[in-house]
């Protein structure tokens, strides 16, 4: 029988294709604010439902089977989230781990392993009641103590998102009061954004040590390790003590790591696999026609941009900078690569997603604007400029670039392409370049991230990526006032302003497209379209196969 499943990109994270089916029973969330405290409470988690998902037909879920999925990332960590780690690890341990905090069908905070939150901006405080009668797998409890092992672990690790944190206390077995430095009305969303709530056994860490926990993940979750072996399979059993009573629905997962694209696409074709992950825009169609369901998931906003921090870069020249986006024909040179299912983009956000303006103009296709722009740098088709761009390594984006590079061309500057692996790419980002064009990823799905959460880590003035992009003060400042302010619809307004801000007023990056990720599956699977929602969190729990 052939089965499918889509997997949950992290990284996160989209433009998903949208259903409508909510939950059979209703997530409510309820806010209560006075003078000193709000109060957010919700019910249990959402449950299985019966509707259909895309081309998938509705049913009466069933148990049993075992979803085997074809995926090309080896993880390297998937139980210590206190460490860093890739997307993919993420994407891989959330069959075994759980958050204090997940995510409903809007992308709001709702309960997990946390029924309820008490937030106090006054006394700076947020306080969990955890859910009762919650065990490992390892069969020790989650409680009030292991919660706050989990916070302690990661707020002194190398993450930095509960920098605000300055103490955690115990109230009682199932309460912990976490005491904050300073107040941000999105810090609880980004328990569910990061894995700063994700919940791993302490004992199980005490056991096997931090180097073997890292791939033995031992959670909460509707699934339990069985076994790992690096770069071949990735195998998890039914947890039997699962919290969620009737789930999950099915015995097994069983991943196949297959890193050559041809031959887990030919896996795939032959029945090997249940779901593939990461299939090519050349295969999409031709699976589609053959009957297999498509879906497509946003991962970031991809661009290019130069050191616009320094002074001394061409790239602190905004005509330089507006040049080259006049200069790039990003529509045509996207869609003729990826064949339609890439999304371009002229800004930092995609329609439906949060911060989107669709007044904002953007740099259209205008190679004598560019020249224009050109002209007083000495810069010409006669008298041409020799550049250096840095990128991800990656045979479509190559492909891409190259048509970028020949665009440039055509109005004097000739572009040197080097291609590096992810690390290398990643350590640029983080620390610096100069004089150069690299590739951009403004890390947001419209998914479980809030846009100033993207904007924090890729934009704003103390940004942990992208640091040789300038962050003007007036674009640092409004940001500021997005943070602080609580209303989610006067936040937006300032997404929109953000995101104009850097496109029309500075041009400090030049967004070309979104890379999406497309997954293959078949319609055996039926988790209710959670996975392919704009948003909303994968439940691995939910999903039930077609026998």
């Amino acid at each position: 029988m052939k089965k499918a499943f889509i997997i949950f990109a992290s990284l996160m994270v989209c433009i998903f294709i949208l259903f409508g089916c909510g939950p059979a029973e209703e997530t409510t969330t309820t806010t209560t604010t006075t003078t000193t405290t709000t109060t957010t409470t919700a019910a249990v988690p959402r449950s299985i439902l019966e509707c259909p998902q895309g081309d998938l037909a509705p049913g009466v879920p069933v148990y049993g089977g075992t979803l085997k999925i074809i995926y090309p990332n080896n993880p390297t960590n998937l139980g210590v989230m206190w460490k860093l780690s890739k997307p993919w690890d993420k994407t891989m341990n959330r069959f075994a781990i759980e958050n204090l905090i997940g995510l409903d069908t809007t992308g709001q905070p709702v309960p997990q392993l946390s029924e309820s939150w008490d937030e106090d901006p006054v006394g700076m405080t947020i306080t969990f009641t955890l859910r009762e009668g919650v065990k490992f797998h390892d069969g020790t409890d989650f409680d009030a103590t292991a919660a706050k092992w989990n916070l302690e672990m990661y707020r002194t690790g190398q993450y930095k998102d509960l920098a605000a944190v300055t103490s955690i206390d115990v109230i009682d077995d199932n309460h912990i009061r976490l005491n904050l430095s300073s107040w941000d009305t999105l810090f609880v969303q980004q328990f569910s954004s990061t894995a700063a709530g994700k919940m791993v056994s302490p004992y199980s860490y005490q056991q096997l040590g931090e180097s073997d926990m890292m791939l033995n993940p031992v959670g909460t979750g509707p699934f339990k390790f069985v076994s790992f072996q690096p770069n071949v399979a990735l195998k998890y059993e039914r947890f039997d003590d699962y919290w969620q009573e009737g789930l999950p629905y099915l015995d097994a997962i069983d991943v196949d790591f297959v890193a050559d694209s041809v031959v887990a696409l030919a896996s795939f074709t032959k029945g090997e696999g249940d779901v593939l992950y990461d299939v090519k825009t050349s295969d999409a169609q031709d699976l589609k026609d053959n009957g297999n369901s498509i879906y497509r998931s946003t991962l970031t906003i991809m661009g290019i941009c130069g050191d616009s921090a320094n002074p001394d870069s061409l790239y602190a020249n905004i005509d330089f900078r507006r040049a080259i986006a006049y200069a790039i024909d990003y529509k045509k040179d996207v869609d003729a690569i990826y064949g339609g299912f890439m999304t371009a983009t002229y800004q930092l956000a995609l329609p439906g997603f949060q911060g989107y303006d669709s007044s904002i103009q953007g740099y259209p296709y205008n190679p004598d604007k560019a020249k224009e722009l050109l002209a007083p740098l000495g810069v010409t088709p006669d008298t041409p400029l020799t550049i250096d761009f840095t990128f991800g390594a990656d045979a479509q984006r190559n492909d891409l670039f190259t048509l970028v590079q020949a665009d440039l061309a055509k109005v004097g500057i000739d572009i040197v392409m080097k291609s590096v692996d992810r690390s290398t790419h990643m350590k640029l980002a983080a620390s610096g370049w100069e004089n150069q064009l690299v590739q951009y990823s403004f890390s947001y799905n419209g998914l479980e991230m809030q846009y100033s959460t993207s904007v924090q880590g890729n934009m704003a003035a103390d940004k942990v990526s992208y640091v040789s992009v300038e962050t003007p003060a007036e674009y640092q400042a409004l940001f500021l006032k997005a943070k602080a302010e609580p209303d989610l619809a006067k936040r937006e307004v300032y997404y929109q302003q953000l995101n104009k801000m850097a496109i029309d007023d500075y041009c400090v990056v030049i967004p070309l497209f979104a890379l999406q990720n497309i997954t293959a599956d078949s319609p055996d699977v039926h988790d209710c379209g959670i996975f392919n929602n704009t948003s909303g969190e994968f439940l691995p729990e939910r999903i039930w196969l077609t026998k």
